[in-house]
């Protein structure tokens, strides 16, 4: 009986090993498997992250994208009413200078005129035909000074020296010209607009 009470505590034994063996088989394998979960898991959320950086990233370049289109039909918008002002602004400029609040400026800008010009230098005063008789008029007695009809003179008048070396242009399309960045950022400013 000895041998098969032997037989039986070693069958116990090498029972008790397989069944620890077992054990410690299913405890790593179920360790195993909640370190793979949270690897998997992990990484799941590194590529969310990722993804969400990358659509974050898309959507922040497709709305810069936008708002530049959008920027950029302001300011064409704005200027061709700028550009649409500025011509029915230059195309007022003939008649303009037939109107009495103009021509009550015109002794002293051709005064400006003619001082910018040495004391004895002969001058050519060239204006279109709706300003000549009213700039004969202004310097009538001066012998030093002509004044010659020019349809393409503007709507104002040049005196130019003589000898062609100074001219002063006094028209107004040149002072719309000069002064048309100040002039559009008031204008803008009176209808609302930002720039």
């Amino acid at each position: 009986m000895a041998l098969d009470e032997l037989l039986a505590a070693l069958e116990r034994e090498v029972r008790a090993d397989a069944d620890r063996l077992l054990e410690e088989a299913r405890a790593d394998a179920t360790a195993w498997t909640a370190a793979c979960e949270a690897r998997s898991a992990e990484q799941h959320e590194i590529a969310l992250g990722q993804h969400l950086r990358r659509t974050h990233a898309a959507l922040e370049s497709v709305l810069a994208e936008a708002r530049h289109a959008a920027r950029q039909e302001v300011l064409e918008g704005r200027d061709q009413l700028l550009e649409r002002i500025f011509t029915a602004a230059h195309d007022a400029c003939p008649e303009a200078i037939t109107r009495a609040s103009y021509l009550a400026t015109l002794p002293d800008r051709v005064a400006a005129a003619i001082a910018c010009h040495p004391p004895d230098a002969a001058l050519v005063l060239s204006a279109p035909p709706a300003l000549l008789q009213e700039l004969e008029r202004q310097v009538a007695g001066d012998p030093r000074i002509t004044v010659r009809e020019d349809p393409r003179a503007g709507s104002g008048f040049r005196c130019v020296a003589a000898d062609g070396r100074v001219a002063v242009v006094e028209t107004l399309e040149s002072r719309l010209a000069a002064r048309r960045t100040d002039l559009a950022r008031a204008t803008l400013r009176r209808l609302g607009v930002t720039t």
